[in-house]
């Protein structure tokens, strides 16, 4: 499926604007190979799911040049990883969270989630990692973790 700037500003509440911004910076990739003006530049699925995951970031004030490297990690490292539990999280028969860890000189990025029926002892190791994962680096100076909880910001997707 293919999606315009128009579809994602619609799916991520994003303005029209900081997407082609995102989308001239490197953020977002686009399928057209036929740039210039007037083009209309169209997205994949993939594109989409990452514009949900970097709207949620930069509403909470991340730097253009920090969703650059995110976004790059997501798509390249753990979104082909996760895809499955991804496409579950969109139709909510898995609940997924992507935890980002960031430090002064580099960031992590991890996935942890668990089915909608599986038993609660299951959900509660889903729990802890998302704890051990968010306080692992509370020490260090200038560190942080962001939790998001995917099928919120993918739920338009469906």
């Amino acid at each position: 499926m293919e999606y315009t700037l128009s579809d994602l500003a619609r799916i991520t509440g994003a303005k029209r604007r900081a997407l082609q911004l995102w989308a001239e910076a490197g953020v977002l990739h686009t399928d057209d190979v036929h740039g210039g003006r007037g083009a209309h530049r169209k997205y994949s699925r993939d594109e989409a799911i990452v514009a949900c995951v970097m709207t949620y970031l930069a509403n909470m004030q991340i730097s253009i040049g920090m969703l650059v490297k995110v976004a790059g990690v997501f798509r390249s490292e753990l979104l082909p990883k996760i895809r499955d539990s991804v496409d579950l999280a969109i139709i909510d028969t898995k609940v997924v969270y992507l935890i980002v860890q960031d430090r002064a000189d580099d960031f992590k990025m991890h996935a942890v989630g668990c089915n909608r029926d599986d038993p609660e002892d299951k959900k509660m190791d889903v729990d802890r990692t998302i704890g051990r994962l968010a306080t692992e680096h509370l020490h260090e100076p200038e560190s942080g973790t962001i939790v998001m909880l995917l099928n919120t910001h993918l739920s338009a997707l469906r």
